[in-house]
């Protein structure tokens, strides 16, 4: 075993301190203890480290932590995880006593791996698991089930992928199968492995043992991943025709995959082709869910072409049957009601501005600079409109941008509460406190009559516990 010099007393005693938190289960207090002492130095004192007998201790207080079971594992890998200075400095070290402490047990290894986890890399964890899988066949599935459970913990979505893949193969039952592959399939699009999640779709829309409807349920998962996908966009074209060919009953979900294939088209060709290929299936069969469903990006498309006309009836459309999302139904009474007060030139800046947003948001310029031609200024409606898009694209830049137009030029606007109160949000996600509370204590001086004023006062008693903007989505 490596032996590091002694350290000092003070930082034995505070590791002794941590050793004793962590075997009582207070790994919060270990935390605390292991950041007061200098064991976690920042960069101006990177000489401190783990060393010596207070680093046995250490170690040997996490070993006997995970002897105990499922919770405590979980707690030390949560530990590791959240600390990167104690994983740097602490991690080589406890690896090498895991390797020693496991021996064959299947309890050990089984712990081992699961924690290894929470290191930097996966490779120990996977050494650790295939040592039990080779030497305890009989306890595999429990294991693998453990073990995939962890990786989606620790995000090692490649890991969990692994661990799908290896349930997929020992599971006698098809359906059991089919059901691990699928999960397989998702956790490699996590970890970016498109071609892996693709290649595992096609061989279980191919498999015949787990019955018709789990073929056509990969099936169509598969025409999801490519369609969703700019460069693919001839491949995902084939895979709908080929579904639509062989579930001709399932008319719903191919007009959502059409629908769906069109939105990213228009990332990669360009909103105008993309309106005129979805166009050729409105109306083609007598499916008024169909043609809702292809009418709700029909309308985004012209919009995105800044078609008022066109983005209006489709929008009427889009509307007369209530979707499975109120999200997504929202989204469509949103941009009805921006069609519907804005004019042409309204519509054709808005439009544009919200395609770059929508095609390339790390990308997108400045949309507060108005184009030559457009006739007059955008209205508040319309640039929160776009605001909000911006925020849902996690572009809080252009987003703020937008709201401070709305504050300065329409101070009179229904609009304007809602501009400060998502500049208040955006100010406290950038840690800029002061920022946050001058705009929420304006909101509520300014407009103490307005809906939005008792969350400002709430946010403004909460301090810096105030919510969080909603998380991005589709525009």
């Amino acid at each position: 075993m490596v032996r590091l010099p002694v350290i000092d007393r003070a930082l034995a005693g505070a590791l002794l301190g941590v050793a004793v938190q962590l075997v009582s289960g207070t790994f919060h207090g270990a935390r605390a203890t292991l950041q007061r002492s200098a064991l976690v130095a920042g960069p101006a004192d990177p000489g401190l480290a783990v060393q010596g007998a207070a680093a046995d201790t250490v170690v040997d207080r996490w070993l006997e932590a995970l002897s105990r079971g499922t919770a405590s594992i979980t707690s030390v890998g949560d530990e590791l995880r959240a600390n990167t200075e104690l994983r740097t400095r602490i991690g080589p070290f406890f690896g090498e006593r895991l390797a020693q402490w496991t021996g064959d047990d299947p309890d050990r290894l089984s712990a081992a791996a699961r924690v290894s986890l929470s290191m930097d890399g996966a490779r120990g964890a996977r050494g650790f698991a295939d040592r039990f899988l080779v030497g305890h066949p009989g306890r595999s599935k429990t294991f693998l089930m453990d073990y995939l459970r962890a990786a989606d913990r620790a995000e090692k979505h490649r890991e969990a992928a692994w661990a799908a893949t290896q349930l997929s193969l020992i599971s006698p039952r098809a359906a059991d199968r089919a059901r691990w592959q699928s999960e397989a399939a998702e956790r490699m699009l996590l970890a970016g492995d498109s071609a892996g999640a693709r290649a595992g779709l096609r061989d279980l829309a191919r498999d015949p043992a787990p019955g018709a409807r789990a073929r056509e349920s990969a099936r169509s998962r598969l025409v999801e991943v490519v369609a969703g996908d700019a460069a693919s966009v001839d491949e995902a074209l084939e895979e709908i025709a080929a579904y639509a060919a062989a579930y001709p009953d399932s008319i719903g979900r191919t007009a959502g995959h059409r629908a769906q294939l069109a939105l990213t088209m228009a990332r990669a060709r360009g909103a105008a082709a993309a309106l005129r290929w979805i166009e050729g299936f409105i109306g083609q069969d007598t499916s008024v869910v169909s043609d809702v469903a292809l009418a709700g990006a029909a309308a985004q498309l012209a919009f995105y072409s800044g078609d008022r006309e066109k983005a209006l009836e489709y929008s009427v459309m889009a509307l007369a049957v209530a979707t499975d999302d109120p999200a997504d139904r929202a989204r469509r009474v949103e941009l009805l009601a921006l069609v519907q007060s804005s004019d042409s030139s309204g519509v054709a800046w808005a439009g544009t501005a919200a395609h770059a947003l929508f095609a390339d948001p790390e990308n997108a310029g400045p949309v507060v600079e108005f184009p030559t031609g457009v006739a007059g200024r955008p209205s508040p409606g319309v640039l929160s409109f776009l605001a909000a898009r911006a925020d849902r694209a996690s572009r809080q830049d252009l987003a703020s941008e937008l709201w401070s137009r709305i504050v300065d030029s329409h101070p009179e606007s229904a609009e304007a509460p809602a501009a400060m109160l998502g500049l208040a949000r955006t100010a406290a996600a950038r840690g800029d406190e002061s920022a946050r509370t001058a705009w929420l204590e304006r909101l509520v001086v300014e407009y103490p009559q307005s809906a939005l004023a008792p969350s400002a006062r709430r946010m403004l008693a909460a301090g810096g516990n105030s919510p969080a903007r909603p998380g991005a989505g589709e525009r």
